[in-house]
């Protein structure tokens, strides 16, 4: 079972990082999120720059996942 979550972990994390690269390939969340913050003059703003950034997560989801869609179609979904 243990072995199971972390294999699950590592898949996740991978993507995360596949999905961050897309960003910029020097991506940090956590300095990006600091910036917004230390940046922002009022809550408003912050939500602001946060919603942009989770934005452009979201697209590099939606874009990663279309990539990994047609490597699969390519090889195949089980790796054969």
């Amino acid at each position: 079972m243990l072995e199971a979550k972390i294999h699950l972990f590592e898949l996740v994390v991978g993507e995360l990082d596949m999905i961050l690269g897309r960003i910029d390939d020097d991506f940090d969340l956590e300095a990006h999120v600091f910036r917004a913050h230390v940046d922002a003059g009022d809550d408003d703003e912050l939500a602001a720059r946060l919603d942009a950034l989770g934005d452009d997560l979201a697209r590099a989801r939606v874009e990663h996942l279309a990539a990994r869609g047609r490597v699969d179609a390519l090889v195949g979904e089980d790796g054969s």
